[in-house]
Order: structure tokens, then sequence, then C-alpha cells
């Protein structure tokens, strides 16, 4: 089922799939302008049947190829939001969301009105504790919508770039338009630590297999970073080298304290949850 505006007849309609046609006049919940900022995680929720998995008969299963995936309305219509494509309706198609540049708007990670609330709660603390301006980079930022959203959260939170200075950057290896002209500078994370020199940084979704905690660590101006995804032997980073989790074994006590991200990993990588800043000024918090 997926959930219409308020002013819909029809709030609720059943999706069967691609031949499936949204009530007239209704607009999804989810089709949000940038400037509207993210939305929430509830209409998230709403909009797809998330967390249903108890409900085995709200999903229809197929066996093709080798894999399993759902055909249900819900999660055909996940994937065309994710990946950009118009989702559908009985007026012929809603125009997908698009960037400033007219690039659709794929997302490789869903962001939420409360988790650019969160980040801004844990940087606005930041802020308050060390003269200004906290320099915030992020890395591998995409098309910057995380940040802009950021910013703009720190605004209402009455913080300009006088108190909290966001940049985002990213080396353009998807080649993923910004959000809008300027959002992001292309760099690597390695040049960019060089280049602006940061208090923190925020990186969402680090790669598979590779770790950039030990250039965060190694940077003379870091005094903490904060990492969102999954953690351990999920799929950001390493295990070991970003999270200090032993994933294999061949860690044990007598190899902590080796290396630049040895002992040093399980204590800089924070709480995980920290979005209220649970670790200090030495280490990293997780969301």
């Amino acid at each position: 089922e997926v959930p219409w505006d308020g002013n819909s007849s029809s709030r609720k309609q059943a999706v069967g799939g691609a031949g499936a046609t949204h009530t007239a006049g209704a607009r999804p919940a989810l089709d949000h302008r940038l400037e509207d900022g993210p939305p929430s995680a509830s209409e998230v929720e709403r909009a797809f049947g998330l967390h249903r998995f108890r409900e085995p008969e709200a999903h229809g299963l197929e066996f093709a190829r080798g894999e399993v995936r759902c055909v249900c309305g819900c999660c055909e219509t996940w994937q065309r939001w994710v990946s950009g494509k118009p989702l559908l309706t009985s007026a012929g198609g809603l125009p997908v969301t698009v960037h400033g540049g007219g690039a659709p708007l794929v997302r490789y990670e869903v962001i939420t009105a409360e988790l650019v609330e969160s980040l801004a709660i844990w940087f606005a603390g930041l802020a308050g504790r060390r003269p200004a301006p906290l320099r915030v980079l992020e890395v591998g930022a995409g098309d910057g919508r995380l940040t802009l959203h950021l910013r703009a959260a720190l605004r209402r939170r009455g913080l300009s770039s006088r108190e909290v200075q966001l940049v985002a950057t990213d080396s353009g290896a998807r080649e993923l338009a910004a959000c809008e002209p300027g959002a992001v500078e292309a760099r690597d994370y390695r040049s960019a630590l060089l280049e602006h020199a940061p208090h923190a940084v925020l990186c969402s979704w680090m790669p598979l297999g590779e770790d950039w905690t030990a250039a965060f660590r190694s940077s003379e101006s870091v005094e903490t970073y904060l990492l969102l995804g999954e953690v351990d032997d999920g799929c950001c980073g390493r295990p070991w080298e970003t999270w200090g989790y032993d994933a294999d074994g061949t860690h044990g006590s007598e190899s902590e304290g080796d290396g630049e991200s040895g002992g040093e990993s399980g204590d800089e990588s924070g709480d995980a949850g920290g979005g209220e800043g649970e670790g200090d000024e030495g280490g990293g918090g997780l969301l």
C-alpha cells in the first residue's frame, strides 16, 4: 500500500506491480523537492511498506536466475524510487526528481529528516566546545545532498558558516551529478584532507573493501570523525582497519596497537549510535 496526500479521497491504494496506476491527482508522499528537505523515516516506512517482514503475504517472491527478489508493488516502487525512475501515475508518470543539472536523483542512501537532525545536534555540540569556526569535511559525498541538508539544519539552529564551515567532496568515481551547482568539490579523500585541514570528517557509506580512516587518524588537523553505514563486517570499509572488528580471528590481543589502525580503531570508532556525540574529540561516533 502507498499512502497519498491528505486531500485525496482514496488515501491508500494497493499497488500491483508494473501495470499499476495511482489515484488521479494524488502524489506519492515521497515526491519531495530538494529544497523541501528530506522525508521523515515514518514517511519512507509507510510509502514502501518497510519492516513488514512478519507479513509474508504482503510480499510476492520471485525465484529467477539463482536470485530471490520481491515483486510486490511496494518493492517495485522502492526500486524505481532509489534508482531515480519515474513513479507510475494515472496521469502518465510523475516526473522523476532531478538535480539542478537535470540528472536523475539516484539514491545510494535514504537521507531522512531524523538523520539530518541528529547530525546537526552532534556537530553543533562539537562547535560549542571549541573556538569557531569548526571545519567539517564530508568525503565520498556523492551528489552532496547530505551536506546540503545538514547545512540547512545547522542554520535552523542559528549556526552559520562563521560557526561551522561545511565542505562536501567526492572523487567523481561514480560520475554523480551534484545536487546543485557548486555543491560538491571534486577531490578524493586524501586530497581533500590536505586542502581543507578539517577538524571533523563525515563519511557516509565508505566503499566496501576500502579503509579511509587511517588517513583521517594520521591527519594533524582531524580531531574526530563520524562514520555512517554498516559496522563490523557489513558492506562499508574493512572490518579490522575501519571498525576494529576481528572478523577472521587473525587480530588477537597480541596484534593490538600494531600499525595505523590496530588497537586505535576500536577506541576511535566511538560508540554505535553515537549521534549525540558519545565519543569525545579524540574519537568518532557512529550512526
